[in-house]
C-alpha cells in the first residue's frame, strides 16, 4: 500500500479538500448552487460527475481534460448497504460498497478479480468529515477512483442523514398523536 491520502470538508458541505503530507494536492467542489454536478480535480487530472436520476441514479464521468466520457455509475439502495458499479468504455466494472450505518467507510474491489483496491476509513464525528483513503501502488487511474470514491461517500451520506430526519420526524408525529 502507498502512503495513504487524506480528505477533509465541513459539516453539509460540498467541497472537499485532498491532502497528501498536509499538502492540498486536490478538490471536489459543486459547480452550481442548486445543480449536482460536481468537478474534481487531483493531481492535475479533472473530472466532472453529473448526475441524473432520483429513484435509480446514474452518475456520468467525463474526463474535462479530453472532454470524453470515461466511465458510468449506477447507485444500489439497500438497506444498511450502499453499493455502486462503476462501468469502464471498455466494459471493465467495479464495485463501490459502503457498509457503514452512517456511511464513513467505503472501498473499490475490481469485479473481474475480487481483489480490494481502495479503502477509506473516517472517524465518526458530526461536525467534520475528514478520512484517509488507503490504495494499491499498481491501482490505474487513482486519481479517478479517489474522487469518485469521496463523491459517492458524499452522496450516500445526504441520503443517510435525509432518511433519519425524516424517520424523527415521523417518530415526533407518531408520539404526538400517542398522547393527544
Amino acid at each position: 500500500m502507498t502512503q495513504p491520502i487524506t480528505y477533509k470538508t465541513s459539516s453539509f458541505s460540498d467541497n472537499y479538500q485532498i491532502l497528501k503530507d498536509s499538502l492540498q494536492i486536490g478538490k471536489l467542489y459543486k459547480t452550481e448552487w442548486l445543480g449536482s454536478t460536481i468537478d474534481s480535480t487531483l493531481n492535475e487530472q479533472k473530472f466532472r460527475f453529473v448526475s441524473k436520476g432520483l429513484l435509480k441514479p446514474t452518475i456520468t464521468i467525463l474526463n474535462l481534460s479530453t472532454n470524453k466520457i470515461v466511465g458510468t455509475i449506477k447507485i444500489k439502495h439497500l438497506r444498511f448497504h450502499q453499493n455502486a458499479i462503476l462501468t469502464l468504455p471498455n466494459g471493465v466494472e467495479y464495485n463501490w460498497t459502503c457498509n457503514k450505518i452512517f456511511a464513513n467507510d467505503w472501498q473499490w474491489i475490481a469485479l473481474n478479480s475480487g481483489e480490494t483496491l481502495f479503502t477509506s476509513k473516517e472517524p465518526l464525528d458530526l461536525f467534520k468529515q475528514n478520512g484517509t483513503i488507503s490504495f494499491s501502488d499498481k491501482t490505474l487511474n487513482t486519481e479517478l477512483f479517489i474522487t469518485l470514491g469521496i463523491h459517492l461517500r458524499n452522496v450516500v451520506r445526504r441520503k443517510s442523514h435525509f432518511i433519519k430526519l425524516i424517520g424523527a420526524l415521523i417518530l415526533i408525529i407518531l408520539l404526538q398523536q400517542l398522547f393527544i
